[in-house]
């Protein structure tokens, strides 16, 4: 599943396993995404059933994403993932050191 390797898509699964969100807090919470990269990734995710969207009535009226039973059942990958990533951040800084300094010039 291509989606699970975009950009923002754990990112996105990793704010709303915590609860719902509107768009823009979402995108506070993800960091620096366009309007239309966060929107076209939610898109993609609520067609997945990863997540889904439901319409806040109201004046205006807004819109909420949440995680699914299908996204939260990833939780544990992305927090394997992110602990091995935490664990293993130096030692991919100093590979990428080595491989710019034997590869400039």
């Amino acid at each position: 599943m291509a989606l699970l390797a975009e950009k923002w898509t754990l990112l996105i699964l990793v704010q709303l396993c915590h609860g719902p969100l509107r768009f823009n807090a979402l995108r506070r919470c993800v960091g620096p995404v366009t309007p239309k990269a966060l929107a076209q990734t939610l898109r993609r995710l609520e067609r997945s059933g990863l997540i889904s969207r439901q319409i806040i009535a109201g004046s205006p009226p807004g819109v909420e994403y949440r995680g699914t039973e299908l996204g939260f059942a990833l939780a544990p990958a992305i927090r394997s993932l992110v602990r091995w990533a935490s664990t293993n951040f130096e030692e991919i800084e100093q590979a990428q050191t080595r491989y710019d300094a034997a590869n400039s010039g």
